[in-house]
């Protein structure tokens, strides 16, 4: 059960039910009894700090443009860079949109848009192929590369660097990059990165590294922005992040990319204009307040993923046919359901409670079946989700 000696925040206790407002999550599953756990919206109230500047900003009244963030809001994302980072980003190299996802297709137009070839390292959230095979003319080109899994190895997941070199071509220009890595829950090291911006320098390639989740840190581990590295790979990198994952704040839309090099943000920017927009007013609001008054939040947060990390664990224990990937960062649990032998593993646990996102999704290795379970939910719903689980596995086991 949940780690009862944690002293949570009621907020982190206490269920909201989201079925009363309009939500992309819970109403996949309207008027059914299954537990939502998969897409990557936690279940959880935002900070205090954004929920009173929204209501602050709300009631001037008055909702006219804002083409641009307010320099408060600069000035506190590039204090946050620096005090977690170490790393000195200017006010010039930030690109504003109202979404990762929007920013990963902007990113993919402006580099392979006209020809050339991306590749990534799978599994991966979806947008990281999905995005560029938007903008080619034979997606089956895309190159994705499986990272090398060993389930037996404390530490399953590693890059196959034989692998991605073979793989590489003349024409490709675009690497994307999932660092903290989801689904896989890798918080890269050092080493690690460091290897991966030789490759891409040795290839020319543009590094778009998706970091939304690199505030979700579990264990102690650290992150590192890969454009941080050297001068040389920041000029050939776009790095995107957000406040919305880490404050639970999709739905209102900021997201911004780090650019250093003039002339790749000049084509981020021609690829964008007139479709992507900057941002909104309620996101600017919310993401000031998010990095700048919301770090006991945060802090509280990472608790209560770690304690649910522990109860699926432990609840896990008894079934050696499931096989819990460990978790170094995000609040998305990755399973190993392979030995189960299951025809539709969505369907399956669907039909016992539970709504999770099906592992096909994000392009696992060949002849290996995931789920991914979100863990930005009440300890007491996560309980009943591992209830919902082990009756599942008991079925077939």
């Amino acid at each position: 059960m949940a780690d009862t000696n944690r002293d949570f925040a009621e907020s982190f206790l206490d269920v909201t039910d989201r079925n009363q407002v309009t939500n992309t999550k819970w109403e996949k599953y309207a008027g059914q009894d299954i537990l939502p756990m998969w897409v990557a919206d936690m279940d959880f109230p935002s900070p205090t700090p954004i929920i009173t500047a929204i209501k602050a900003r709300a009631e001037h009244g008055i909702f006219g443009y804002q083409d641009e963030p307010q320099p408060a809001l600069v000035d506190a994302v590039l204090q946050y860079i620096y005090k977690h980072y170490d790393w000195k980003v200017e006010p010039e190299w930030l690109v504003w949109s109202q979404g990762m996802v929007p920013m990963l297709n902007a990113t993919s137009r402006a580099i392979i848009g006209d020809g050339g070839k991306s590749m990534t390292l799978t599994p991966v959230y979806y947008h990281l192929f999905k995005g560029p095979d938007n903008w080619v003319q034979a997606p089956e080109d895309s190159i994705r590369v499986s990272l090398r899994y060993t389930p037996e190895k404390t530490e399953p997941w590693d890059i196959n660097w034989d692998a991605l070199e073979a793989a590489v071509t003349a024409d490709t220009k675009l690497f994307m990059l999932c660092n903290p890595h989801n689904p896989v829950g890798i918080a890269y090291n050092k080493e690690t990165l460091t290897k991966l911006t030789e490759f891409c320098l040795r290839h020319n390639l543009i590094l778009c590294s998706d970091e939304i989740h690199c505030q979700l840190l579990l264990n102690n581990q650290q992150h590192i922005p890969i454009a941080s590295l050297s001068k040389e790979i920041a000029n050939q990198s776009i790095t995107l992040m957000a406040p919305s994952k880490t404050y639970n704040i999709p739905g209102l839309g900021c997201t911004f990319a780090i650019i250093p090099n003039p002339e790749l943000r000049a084509k981020i920017e021609a690829a964008r204009a007139g479709i992507l927009p900057v941002g909104n007013i309620m996101g600017f609001i919310a993401a000031e307040a998010a990095y700048r008054d919301c770090d006991k939040w945060l802090e509280d947060l990472i608790g209560v993923i770690n304690s649910n990390y522990q109860t699926l664990h432990r609840t896990l224990q008894p079934y050696n046919k499931v096989k819990l990937n460990p978790l170094s960062a995000t609040y998305l649990a990755w399973l190993d359901v392979t030995d189960l032998h299951l025809n539709n593993t969505a369907d399956f646990f669907e039909s016992f409670g539970l709504g999770l996102s099906p592992g096909d999704d994000f392009l696992p290795p060949e002849g290996y079946d995931f789920v991914r379970i979100n863990l930005g939910c009440q300890p007491s719903q996560l309980e009943e989700a591992c209830r919902r689980f082990t009756k599942a596995l008991d079925s077939v086991l």
